[in-house]
């Protein structure tokens, strides 16, 4: 467990609603939750699953999870469209103090990672948006596909990337987002189909004045 002394939301505990979007992924996607069951040691947190109109076995299986909220929608309707909707009700049934995106194909491998992200964005009321590190099953870091700055990433095969700093943009793959700052620039660009989402939101973070780590 993580050691609350240590963080600076200790004595608050801010609630915390993750949202993770299936389409057709039931192996990726049951790895993916159950990883998260596993492997966090935040206790304030809930879970909404948006199927994003599977034709698998996907809502059969989904259904029977009792520790998340399951969405069900008839089509795919795209990424950042399906998120939207899970924001939406995540913030009418819950009013979390953060929203947190996750893929689902995202396998969690540090107990304290929701604990860390939630820490920074707690150090600043300006910090809006944080990232975390993320590598590919061979250990390779997985770098934003968007290279805003090439300083900003350090080119040194004996850097772990185990580093907190303040950047231009992060991955969608896990983005842990304030709602004060979703409540000033809105939700995701549903002009995005899939993909560009996450950069554009950063863009749009960046410009109201909010900070990304």
């Amino acid at each position: 467990m993580a050691k609350e002394k240590n963080f600076s939301y200790a004595k608050k505990k801010p609630l915390v609603c993750i949202v993770i979007v299936n389409w057709n992924g039931l192996e990726v996607t049951k790895n993916c939750i159950d990883s998260l069951f596993k492997q966090t040691s935040y206790p304030n947190y809930k879970v909404t699953l948006l199927d994003n109109g599977s034709n698998d076995k996907s809502v059969e299986l989904f259904s029977k999870y009792k520790n998340l909220d399951l969405i069900k929608l008839n089509q795919n309707v795209g990424y950042a469209p399906a998120v939207n909707i899970a924001w939406k009700q995540s913030i009418e049934k819950y009013n979390p103090d953060y929203l947190c995106n996750i893929n689902n194909d995202v396998i969690f491998s540090q107990k304290e990672w929701l604990d860390l992200m939630i820490d920074e964005l707690e150090k600043n009321p300006i910090n809006g948006i944080c990232g975390n590190k993320l590598t590919f099953p061979n250990g390779e870091i997985q770098k934003l596909h968007t290279n805003f700055d090439k300083h900003q990433y350090i080119e040194d095969s004996k850097t772990d990337y185990g580093f907190v700093r303040e950047v231009k943009a992060i991955s969608g793959t896990s983005m842990l987002i304030k709602k004060s700052l979703i409540n000033k620039i809105g939700a995701l660009d549903e002009n995005f189909f899939y993909g560009a989402d996450d950069t554009d939101y950063c863009l749009r973070t960046l410009k109201s004045g909010y900070k990304i780590i």
